[in-house]
């Protein structure tokens, strides 16, 4: 959705409220009601100001002012409001430097798909049986097939383990 879209819809559903809003760390909707009348298109490039001292684990008073930028492709009507508001969620913005602010989960978020290998370079599934197979047997050089056991800690290959020469109901004992 563009940003005429937006006005659009707006206009469309007779639209009064703006209900902008974004998420915090924690998981918390933080949001706030603008009438329509005082939106245009720079809202959607410039943002619009927010004291973000006031949002838990985020900025300290000495550096709260903080910058919402909404993002048009997010907007709806919000059927749950007295008036009839159109509801736009924004992504946070650091207003010194210009920056995505970086415990914006919405930043975050992009970052993690950034970081996300593509469909093309993914990672082979762990589920097929004959990689399965490989992670728990080796075949020998004569071509039988034996099963790998975990060694004790602290022994080498080929040592005998720590516990050789106990019975086992006596390491079942000492163990619990």
């Amino acid at each position: 959705m563009t940003v005429d879209d937006f006005f659009a819809l707006a206009k469309k559903h007779q639209a009064e409220m703006v209900d902008l809003k974004f998420v915090d760390l924690l998981g918390t909707w933080q949001h706030c009601s603008f009438p329509i009348d005082l939106w245009d298109a720079d809202s959607f490039t410039e943002g619009l100001g927010f004291d973000g001292s006031s949002i838990r684990g985020w900025m300290g008073i000495h550096e709260s002012d903080m910058l919402a930028v909404p993002d048009p492709d997010t907007a709806c009507i919000d059927p749950f409001f007295s008036r009839p508001t159109i509801s736009v969620i924004a992504n946070v913005v650091d207003p010194v430097t210009g920056r995505d602010f970086t415990r914006d989960p919405r930043h975050v978020a992009r970052k993690v798909e950034a970081y996300l290998p593509t469909p093309a370079t993914s990672v082979p599934s762990r589920s097929s049986s004959s990689s399965m197979k490989s992670a728990t047997s080796r075949t020998s050089t004569r071509g039988t097939t034996r099963s790998i056991q975990p060694r004790a800690r602290g022994t080498r290959r080929g040592s005998k383990s720590r516990t050789s020469g106990t019975s086992r109901a006596s390491r079942a004992v000492t163990s619990r």
